[in-house]
């Protein structure tokens, strides 16, 4: 049965009547649940603050199964829904899209009738509102388009909701996002294979230096993108940059007032039905808790709650499953929460303000949770930086956004953690011999190896995400890296690791090797501590690769032989 209240309107109103990329489809019964909300005035406002919009008010959206192709025209591109529940028809409202032209992964919910409802004061109702539905708009215009082999299509099951009328027609369809990989900028020729074991359902493989990907496993959690660190994995309708453009929107829309803490509350979708039941407590909620959906809680890296922080959030919550979490993602989720907490304490900052909401412990318990105080810091100085939360950098840009807002005369100290985002080189340079081999397979470039007159290995540290995949190419085995973010160095910029002379060929020139390669080589030339024949090393030593195959004699008794 419908959450909309049947004596809505009767008929479709249309606020803009120009075509638009964006429809703003808002339930007319919306007014009913919650009288503090006009849907008419909320549409209007969309069309004048939303550039590009056309808003309509449907009486009993939540159950119009044809509203969104009958509301559409040739122009529309992305949906934004505006309903009562969040437990909606959403295998019909897809199809209804298809019909209509819309990918079914550009349509984002907003439920004002299960969160707004909870507000004590009408300002904050309204204002909140607004920007929730504003902030759905910023998501779906940053959504980037999908292929068909992006979607996949399954037939609903018992969880899903959907009408009796669907129950006689052809088998219920909905549609889930599969991930794709960017060839280009992916890294898994290197040896990255962050992502494959990111993964819950085995969905990936890295064959042959690529990543493969098995679409009927892929269960549309996200994880893989969050772990990413070249944003090669996107998952289309819930990428990063499409929860970036919702966050920049939640924390800087006009419509709530610039004194009110606003907080990002980041809800699992299999728990956004628990917003539902906070509507139906007695518990009042408060407004800072700006509500927004995430594939997973595990999708929700500590770049992401660092970088919220750093741009204006008072807090940061996640809503998880907790030990229901069908991707056995609640270790993971608070260990990420723990890293935060440990590393704004280091920075000197309240570590309260990140925090994990257990859905499985009820309305009542979960109503009270978040209508608790909030240890109330914010820094609205920051947001004038941009909001990134992908890229090996993006979670030491916001720390070091954070300690500045700080301004904490102590030095932070260096926090080893299993859950650091970042992590930490350290080269044993006795035992170095400036191959390179660490830096050619580094995802993000963290490690360099620069060559001229000498070779330098250079590491920064903002850039190194601590996936060890150096560690295990080193022919040497002296490099070490461990889960550490060291705070007091984010800022200093790139450092040398490592240098030594090159050896440069007496042909043409060309580099040949660090002297520590070739004492190396001649060292493992040696058979029985009896050094390799003279003119065996001054061919190694003298000549480069290329020089050596040209067949360059080399005098044998000269001062042109090698040092």
């Amino acid at each position: 049965m419908s959450e909309c209240d049947s004596t809505a309107a009767a008929e479709t109103q249309p606020v803009a009547g120009d075509s638009a990329e964006t429809l703003v489809l808002l339930c007319g019964s919306l007014g009913r649940r919650i009288p503090a909300l006009d849907p008419g005035e909320l549409a209007n406002w969309v069309v004048e603050s939303k550039a590009g919009t056309r808003a309509v008010v449907v009486p009993d959206l939540c159950s119009s199964l044809g509203a969104v192709a009958e509301a559409a025209d040739d122009d529309t591109r992305t949906l934004v829904l505006g309903l009562c529940s969040n437990e909606y028809r959403e295998p019909e409202f897809q199809r209804s899209a298809r019909k209509a032209g819309i990918d079914p992964l550009a349509i984002a919910v907003v439920a004002p009738g299960s969160y707004s409802a909870t507000l004590e004061q009408d300002q904050d109702v309204g204002s909140v509102t607004k920007t929730l539905l504003a902030a759905a708009v910023a998501r779906v215009r940053a959504f980037p388009g999908s292929q068909p082999e992006d979607i996949r299509p399954y037939v609903v099951g018992g969880g899903q909701r959907i009408s009796r009328r669907a129950l006689f027609t052809t088998p219920p369809i909905a549609y889930r996002p599969v991930v794709s990989i960017d060839r280009k900028v992916c890294a898994a020729s290197t040896g990255c294979d962050q992502c494959v074991e990111a993964c819950p359902a085995d969905a990936l493989a890295n064959v042959d230096g690529a990543i493969r990907v098995t679409r009927r496993s892929c269960v549309s959690c996200g994880l893989c993108q969050s772990a990413c660190p070249t944003s090669a994995a996107q998952l289309p309708g819930q990428t990063i940059a499409q929860l970036e453009a919702e966050v920049r929107e939640l924390l800087t829309n006009p419509a709530l007032d610039s004194d009110v803490p606003r907080a990002t509350l980041f809800v699992c979708r299999q728990n956004v039905s628990a917003l539902d039941s906070l509507s139906r407590s007695s518990s009042p909620m408060a407004p800072q808790w700006l509500p927004l959906s995430v594939p997973c809680s595990g999708f929700v890296s500590p770049a992401i709650i660092l970088q919220s922080l750093a741009h204006g959030a008072a807090a940061v919550g996640i809503l998880g499953c907790g030990n229901d979490c069908r991707y056995g993602q609640r270790e993971h989720t608070q260990g990420k929460i723990d890293y935060c907490q440990k590393a704004l304490a280091a920075l000197g900052l309240p570590s309260g303000v990140v925090t994990f909401f257990d859905a499985s412990l009820g309305a009542s318990s979960l109503a009270a949770s978040l209508n608790s105080p909030l240890e109330g810091w914010r820094n609205a100085a920051a947001l004038t930086s941009r909001l990134s939360f992908s890229g090996p950098s993006a979670a030491a840009s916001a720390l070091i956004a954070l300690a500045a807002a700080a301004a904490n005369d102590d030095a932070p100290a260096a926090l080893d953690h299993p859950y650091s985002p970042l992590g930490l080189v350290k080269i044993d340079s006795d035992g170095c011999t400036g191959c390179g081999s660490c830096a050619q397979t580094c995802p993000t470039g963290a490690l360099d190896l620069a060559q001229g007159n000498t070779v330098t290995l250079k590491y920064d540290s903002t850039l190194c995400t601590g996936c060890a995949q150096c560690v295990s190419v080193c022919p040497e085995r002296v490099v070490h890296v461990s889960r550490t973010t060291d705070l007091a160095r984010l800022g200093n910029g790139p450092e040398g690791l490592y240098e030594d002379e090159t050896v440069r060929c007496r042909s043409c020139g060309s580099p040949v090797a660090p002297v520590a390669m070739l004492k190396r080589i001649e060292a493992a030339l040696s058979r029985d501590g009896e050094r390799p024949n003279d003119a065996t090393m001054r061919t190694i030593t003298s000549l480069c690769p290329a020089c050596r195959g040209s067949g360059i004699p080399l005098a044998s008794n000269s001062g042109q032989d090698a040092d």
